[in-house]
């Protein structure tokens, strides 16, 4: 989003994103590190740059002479999200209980494997409009 502004010869725009995007990772980064030490950090800036890129997109979208239709992709995509984040909780479980480098290695391999046969079918309207491109 940052690179459409910019693109449009519009500098000011992400420079005022990211400016709030300091004061939330500020803002929220005291005190989750407070009460979850070195990972509330993370989270701070996860949460900060992810609130950043909705800006951007949102007043990206508005910008736009035509509004193209996010819906199903958005559906398609978080049900992708969540079927990779089920496989990659499987396969973290799966690791766990397993002593031999060579078995989590297989079970890494099979279960990647999978979530990309999984979730190709998904994302194909969008992986085919990407090679349209």
């Amino acid at each position: 989003a940052t690179r459409s502004f910019y693109a449009q010869q519009n500098a000011k725009t992400p420079l005022i994103a990211s400016g709030l995007t300091l004061a939330a990772f500020t803002l929220m980064a005291i005190p989750l590190s407070k009460s979850l030490g070195a990972p509330g950090i993370g989270l701070a800036n996860s949460l900060a740059y992810t609130g950043e890129a909705l800006l951007l997109f949102f007043l990206l979208y508005r910008r736009m002479p035509f509004h193209p239709r996010l819906k199903k992709t958005l559906l398609r995509a978080g049900a992708a999200c969540v079927i990779g984040g089920g496989l990659s909780i499987l396969l973290q479980t799966q690791i766990s209980t397993s002593p031999s480098i060579l078995v989590n290695l297989v079970i890494s391999v099979g279960i990647l494997t999978l979530s990309g046969v999984i979730v190709l079918p998904i994302l194909l309207p969008e992986l085919k409009d990407l090679f349209n491109i």
